[in-house]
């Protein structure tokens, strides 16, 4: 189902799918009762007016609230409290991390050095503040106690290509661990119509294949798994994290247990 937004003519778009044709044809062909729908949108109607969601500005007390008040310190702090427990670490073999003794850390993957990803895509609010990368926090962390080297090796989380792969090899033999930055976004993946599995995107063959294989929908995007099964024969210990607003269904290791990958 497409969720919807005004268009640039002034009609409100709920899916050209989902909506649009599908339900029209449904009613059309008496498969879907108009009282029904008829409900159905007094309910949306209801919590919409309940909620002052069609109120004029004046009369919302939340109207004239700005930045200094959004982006208080208490909020920051919140916020901050909020992320930090957001993580979840689904694995931890042989305490590895905090990576205590790790000198030289290559950190890989399309989500580690963006912040769009952290801002949820197309309903997304503005920050009051800029967002540090993950990268970018994680150099700060290491207080020059470690040596960072940091390549992409897919340069969006469609990932299509394997280009960086021969540079990503050398460079894992180079170092003592790796961090994966991998998963999925709201710009490119998980965005207005290009929604994962939606009909009319025809996500698994048409938009982010693995060169031309085509990958699990609910999976690593595009040659993101490939990436991570490369660094993890380097035989050095991985830490995958996963960015994802959705659903990531990770089988690279599925038949390969005996790489040691650490999830979170």
């Amino acid at each position: 189902m497409g969720s919807g937004g005004p268009t640039p003519d002034g009609h409100w778009d709920y899916g050209s799918t989902a909506f649009a044709s599908h339900l029209l044809a449904a009613v059309n062909a008496s498969m879907v009762d108009e009282a029904k729908m008829d409900k159905a949108l007094m309910r949306v109607l209801e919590r919409r007016f309940s909620t002052g969601f069609d109120d004029p500005t004046y009369l919302d007390p939340w109207a004239d609230l700005g930045p200094s008040t959004i982006g208080a310190q208490s909020h920051l702090d919140l916020a901050l409290a909020t992320a930090r427990a957001s993580v979840v670490i689904l694995s931890n073999h042989d305490q590895l991390l905090p990576l205590t003794g790790f000198k030289e850390i290559l950190v890989v993957g399309p989500n580690a050095n963006v912040t769009n990803v952290y801002l949820g895509g197309t309903y997304s609010a503005f920050p009051t503040a800029s967002i540090p990368s993950f990268l970018t926090s994680f150099v700060n962390l290491s207080r020059g106690t470690r040596t960072v080297t940091f390549i992409e090796g897919c340069n969006t989380t469609a990932c299509k290509t394997k280009d960086q792969f021969t540079e990503v090899a050398k460079l894992a033999s180079q170092v003592d661990a790796i961090i994966f930055v991998g998963g999925i976004d709201g710009d490119i993946i998980e965005h207005e119509s290009t929604d994962r599995g939606s009909p009319d995107t025809n996500w698994t063959v048409s938009k982010f294949p693995c060169e031309t294989e085509v990958r699990d929908p609910l999976g690593l995007p595009g040659c993101q798994g490939d990436l991570l099964a490369l660094v993890a024969q380097s035989g050095k210990p991985v830490i995958q994290v996963i960015v994802a607003g959705g659903p990531v269904v990770d089988g690279t290791f599925s038949s390969t247990p005996s790489l040691n990958v650490d999830r979170s």
